[in-house]
């Protein structure tokens, strides 16, 4: 198997290789988005691309870690994404497109907008969590024959326009449903009876009886309530990394300096906007911090088996520099012996059937 180039550099020999590219790679002519995005080119043409990698040892074709890119955040808007977003909102249009998000967005732009790669050995927990939301439903009987009375108003099966024909097929609705009721009149008069005693015994003052508990002791029955598992809504995955640091010699040390201080900074929101171009507002507005692209690495392509993740924001960055749990020790130029650093991540936008099916979705166990 051949070794893939630029694979065990240095961050060093990295830092210059991105100076010898960055002065080759210019911006296109009046677009201000030069450089491809990758590692080792410049964003825009103003700032280097930033790498670092704990340890600093030669990652070799088989070597599995974990690559952190961060990303300048890219607002999703507002509308729709897709060509015929516009054209898709005059009537009777038929739209194949989907609501913007942020996943799209910060994609789209993740190569130009990038600031920085991270490169750390994979934690020892490591695993996913998918959560979808269902919550019980209830709809009794008489929502139910309402529901189905008024579906069968609207259905207009014949589809004519004509409102005779429309009035004929609602009038055929409605006594359909007066020959429903008629085949239930004795009990439907019983349950009306228990209806008002149950109305007249709340009307005394404590009293306090609901009309299924009042069927409960008349008749030892209580209203259907028809329930189902309900499907609710999807939900976002959160993720939690832990690392420990040991750096064993000075040039480790540096790189475990600018990688924390790199997340710290990264998830930090900015006072000093640019959405309103030159113009800050008086400080009345901050900008939302960068966010993180993280995946699975073997080598220098995607890890085959683990999952993926979609465009993250961090949440919380903890760091604890007496590691070793028995106190502070430092070295003489007062590097922490022992450091470890715990990560919280969220994810942007949930994950959905048709991702699995994507373009980044595809191979390993997908999200």
């Amino acid at each position: 198997m051949s070794r893939e180039p630029n694979l065990g550099e240095t961050p060093r020999e990295r830092a210059i290789r991105l100076a010898k590219e960055a002065q080759t790679n210019k911006p296109a002519a009046g677009g201000g988005n030069g450089g491809t995005g990758g590692a080792g080119e410049t964003n825009q043409g103003k700032r280097k691309v930033k790498s670092f990698r704990y340890p600093t040892d030669t990652l070799t074709e088989t070597s599995d870690y974990m690559q952190i890119q961060v990303v300048k955040y890219t607002p999703p808007g507002i509308g729709l994404q897709g060509g015929d977003a516009v054209n898709s909102l005059k009537i009777g249009a038929v739209f194949t497109g989907a609501a913007n998000n942020s996943e799209v967005s910060n994609r789209k732009r993740s190569k130009e907008k990038t600031l920085a790669f991270i490169q750390l050995p994979i934690p020892a927990k490591i695993g996913d969590r998918n959560i979808a939301s269902w919550n019980n439903g209830q709809m009794n009987a008489v929502a139910q024959f309402a529901g189905g009375f008024v579906n069968e108003l609207m259905a207009n099966p014949s589809g004519s326009l004509n409102p005779l024909d429309y009035l004929r097929e609602g009038l055929t609705a409605i006594q359909n449903a007066a020959k429903g009721i008629a085949g239930n009149a004795g009990g439907l008069v019983n349950l009306g009876q228990d209806f008002l005693t149950n109305m007249a015994i709340n009307m005394i003052p404590g009293a306090n009886v609901s009309f299924n508990e009042f069927l409960a002791r008349n008749r030892g029955v209580v209203v259907n309530p028809n329930m189902e598992f309900l499907f609710n809504g999807p939900s976002l995955r959160n993720f939690g990394f832990m690392y420990t640091f040991v750096p064993r010699n000075h040039k480790e040390a540096e790189e475990v300096k600018q990688i924390i201080r790199t997340f710290k900074q990264a998830m930090s929101p900015r006072s000093n906007i640019d959405a309103f171009g030159k113009d800050q507002l008086f400080g009345g507005f901050l900008q939302s911090p960068d966010v993180f692209k993280i995946r699975y690495m073997s080598g220098n392509k995607e890890h085959p088996f683990l999952n993926k993740f979609k465009f993250c924001a961090m949440t919380q960055c903890e760091v604890q520099y007496n590691g070793a749990g028995q106190g502070y020790v430092s070295y003489d130029d007062g590097t922490p012996v022992v450091i470890t650093m715990q990560l919280a991540f969220t994810e942007l936008t949930p994950v959905y059937h048709e991702d699995y099916d994507s373009e980044f979705g595809r191979g390993g166990v997908g999200f």
